[in-house]
């Protein structure tokens, strides 16, 4: 099981069964795991791997603190008060991944392990 600090987040990643090391997203990030295309048309038509979309919607299964507004004056590093800009995503959220986004497979035997870890800032809509 994935061990993550936000209880949350783990509790999604259970549903979505996914199965690998500690995987918690840092500043402004998400970790978004891929519905799956679908291998048949509407029609009945079975498609071969090759001619497959792959698919640009996802849920969102963890997320990131979110990125430090402005480190203090003088110092290289943010405080242990410094604040965060809010995420707009949130744990279960429905979104649109931009085209080429990265595909990270957790598990080389499972192709239901495959997510997607990029900046919120990247992710082109949320379905609400």
């Amino acid at each position: 099981m994935i061990a993550i600090s936000n209880p949350q987040q783990s509790e999604a990643m259970k549903m979505n069964s996914i199965t690998c090391p500690v995987l918690e997203p840092i500043g402004d990030r998400v970790i978004v795991k891929r519905k799956r295309a679908s291998d048949t048309t509407p029609g009945g038509i079975v498609l071969p791997d090759a001619a497959q979309e792959s698919s640009r919607i996802g849920e969102v299964i963890a997320v990131g603190p979110g990125m430090f507004r402005q480190f203090p004056s003088g110092t290289a590093m943010p405080t242990a008060n410094a604040e965060r800009y809010p995420m707009q995503t949130k744990v279960g959220d429905k979104v649109l991944l931009p085209n080429g986004a990265q595909i990270i497979q957790l598990d080389e035997g499972d192709p239901d392990s495959e997510v997607v870890v990029c900046q919120e800032v990247q992710l082109l809509a949320i379905f609400r």
